[in-house]
């Protein structure tokens, strides 16, 4: 365990302070929708999935409970340009999870790690989980959906980052 991270997780459970944030100056290119996205430190089961709709998750892995999330605005799926960028703050991991109907076209997705995570969401809709690891310094580019009008928007979490195989 990085010990930096530990001594900040300390301060914030014995001090009340909030961490530095793991992302910096998130930029969304969707003006149309951009007042629609958040950035929450409370995401769990039953949290709201977009900033936009009352579609709630319905399970969520435990690591990524109570993790940065960049709650997106799902009318963001008609954008068919890059949807945002921010700069990662340390060395993090980010999860993006995609709606499965349009993921496997996903340019950006490409240099992304699919795992084998699926979260549900109260209207149905199944959002599989990709992975990227970042070093701190580096740009992290959040693709198109697509444009598809019979899909849902992505939504992300970043971590400290996280070693996986």
């Amino acid at each position: 365990m990085n010990g930096s991270w530990f001594r900040t997780a300390m301060n914030v459970l014995n001090h009340g302070l909030k961490p530095a944030p793991m992302r910096k100056n998130l930029v969304v290119n969707d003006k149309e929708n951009d007042d629609d996205w958040s950035i929450c430190n409370d995401f769990n089961v039953g949290s709201k999935v977009y900033g936009d709709r009352e579609i709630t998750i319905m399970n969520l892995p435990s690591n990524l409970v109570n993790a940065e999330t960049v709650r997106t605005a799902c009318d963001s799926k008609m954008y068919t340009d890059n949807l945002a960028v921010f700069t990662a703050n340390s060395d993090i991991t980010v999860y993006a999870a995609v709606d499965k109907r349009v993921n496997s076209n996903l340019e950006w997705l490409k240099s992304w790690t699919r795992t084998s995570t699926v979260l549900n969401t109260s209207n149905g809709v199944e959002l599989e989980l990709f992975r990227l690891n970042a070093k701190s310094g580096e740009t992290i580019i959040l693709g198109t959906n697509g444009g598809e009008n019979e899909s849902a928007n992505y939504i992300v979490f970043v971590l400290p980052q996280e070693a996986y195989f």
